[in-house]
């Protein structure tokens, strides 16, 4: 009994430290698939709403969101992970949100490739989930992200 109590608190503390410990390219692997699965991209059109899918990859602490809508390509945004406010990550019914370090203009929007494409730089985006639930889930891992990544609070 006591072999099969130890045993079972080894597997709490090993997948509770998991998500604690996992590296940045851990974190990243889970939230690309995860964004995958889970995310969603809402487009007014009149009364209607196209919903597809994002998909994030990372470079580094780079990372671009290219937003799909029926299998098109719609280009999206690219932003340093490094560049984030941490305390600025905040899940909600809709998706995550997140705004650069003292509100700084550094998130860019890229053409259908990834590449910049010249559009003004932003210091907010949200990431569309399809749950308030995922989202939360994926917050936690991205808050994660930025902190491995050196993301520094707002100073005020």
């Amino acid at each position: 009994m006591k072999t099969l109590l130890a045993t079972f608190a080894l597997v709490l503390f090993t997948v509770g430290a998991s998500a604690q410990t996992a590296n940045l390219p851990e974190t990243q692997r889970w939230m690309h698939a995860f964004a995958h699965a889970h995310s969603v991209w809402s487009v007014a059109k009149g009364n209607v709403y196209d919903i597809d899918s994002d998909e994030m990859t990372f470079k580094g602490c780079q990372a671009t969101q290219i937003l799909w809508t029926n299998g098109v390509s719609q280009g999206g945004k690219t932003y340093s992970l490094t560049d984030l406010d941490p305390q600025s990550i905040a899940a909600d019914s809709l998706g995550v949100n997140f705004e650069t370090t003292n509100s700084r203009d550094a998130i860019a929007w890229v053409d259908a490739n990834g590449r910049r494409n010249g559009g003004a730089l932003e210091s907010m985006w949200i990431i569309n989930f399809d749950t308030e639930a995922n989202s939360k889930r994926f917050a936690t891992a991205f808050k994660r992200a930025v902190v491995l990544c050196g993301g520094k609070a707002s100073t005020f």
